[in-house]
């Protein structure tokens, strides 16, 4: 197996599975308003048909705190298991990388709420209040169901990924190096678990099972990558088959049994395939393996290269827009029609705005990985959306 450092720069399908991700977060987003709001059932059966392809919002949520264990486990491995610069340093790289875009969609959002008409009133219930913009300063809004939904709401998902940071520079990765890849994620899964039964559940709004769904991004990619015999036993393993399976077990329980506790039980399958299927794509024979094609394609590159800007800012866009729309006294199959039509490439320029001003100034790296990075998506955007000449 060769080294993780020259491994990662064939590892752009990473960036396709994040543009899937986030593209069907903003489908969900972009059609659940009116899903919720048909009541008398005036949608067509078509049309509701294919948003309950959209439903599972949150689930997608998972694939990327998966994503982001593998991610940051990548450079550990490639490093021997040390953090660059220390805590300390990786704690100021993560905050170069996630703070400035954040804090911007965060005032785009408030800017938004003030000035279009009706979208405040769409939800009085999540009306912005000084301790929610605190929350949301501080990335503590998980904390509360008060302020969970305020601003923008996907946000919710940035405060527990950036407390998770601090828990794997500090207790997972010390954990990885002196007792291996089992004791960390076992760590992961336990703290995530324990805060629940200490709770007695009330702390589960602020999803703290996702601590043990980085774990096994963090395994997945010890595995892929280290040099530990453990490590070379697993990769012989049939990561596609076991995916598929955990997969199959997720979707039996959604389907059959329907309890809060065996809910958090089935995700931990959905975590646990998206782990799997990581490990199947970065261990599979490319030339075997015509998924990676897909996901190298330059349109889903494209919008992979800009997925976090695009998390983070499409809830307001959409959310102005159907404010807008709203007021037109259209059917909810015609809403669904325009929220879909204009309101995901409104989505996708906004977010290509926020990465292109927000996100590339402060990537590291040399300067022709930075021309790289600004000019893929524009590029491969060009090629999914039409521009009229």
């Amino acid at each position: 197996m060769k080294n993780p450092t020259t491994q990662t720069n064939r590892l752009s399908y990473l960036d396709g599975v994040r543009g899937l991700t986030a593209l069907y977060i903003v489908l969900n987003h972009a059609t659940l308003n009116i899903v919720l709001q048909d009541t008398a059932g005036a949608m067509s059966k078509g049309v509701r048909s294919m948003t309950s392809w959209f439903a599972n919002g949150l689930l997608s949520v998972q694939i990327f705190i998966v994503l982001s264990g593998f991610c940051l486990m990548l450079a550990a491995v490639g490093d021997g298991g040390r953090l660059r610069g220390g805590v300390p340093g990786f704690a100021l790289r993560r905050a170069r990388r996630i703070l400035p875009c954040y804090y911007g969609a965060m005032a785009f959002s408030l800017l938004l709420l003030a000035v279009v008409p009706g979208m405040a009133a769409l939800d009085p219930s999540d009306r912005v209040t000084r301790p929610g913009l605190i929350s949301h300063l501080f990335l503590v809004q998980n904390f509360s169901t008060g302020w969970i939904t305020q601003i923008d709401p996907p946000m919710w998902s940035l405060s527990i990924e950036w407390q998770i940071y601090f828990i794997f520079a500090l207790l997972l990765l010390p954990l990885w190096q002196r007792l291996g890849t089992l004791a960390a994620l076992a760590a992961a899964v336990g703290i995530g678990y324990g805060i629940h039964w200490f709770t007695k559940g009330v702390a589960d709004y602020s999803q703290p099972f996702y601590i043990g769904f980085f774990g096994m991004g963090m395994a997945a990619a010890s595995v892929a990558f280290g040099t530990s015999r453990f490590a070379e036993r697993a990769r012989r393993l049939p990561w596609g088959i076991i995916a598929a399976a955990s997969y199959l077990m997720f979707l039996g329980i959604m389907k059959y049994v329907h309890s809060k506790k065996v809910w958090m039980i089935s995700t931990q399958f959905l975590a646990f395939a998206v782990a799997c299927g990581l490990l199947a794509l970065v261990t599979a024979n490319p030339k075997k393996l015509n998924l990676r094609g897909f996901l190298e394609w330059k349109p889903v590159l494209g919008i992979g290269h800009i997925s976090y800007s695009l998390y983070l800012t499409h809830f307001p866009v959409l959310a102005a827009l159907y404010a807008l729309i709203h007021r037109w006294s259209l059917s909810p199959d015609a809403e669904v029609g325009v929220m879909i039509a204009a309101g995901v490439p409104l989505s996708l320029a906004v977010a290509y705005v926020f990465y292109r001003f927000l996100e590339l100034p402060f990537f590291g790296g040399s300067k022709a990985a930075k021309a790289r990075a600004k000019a893929a998506p524009a590029v491969a955007l060009a090629a999914a959306v039409p521009v009229a000449e």
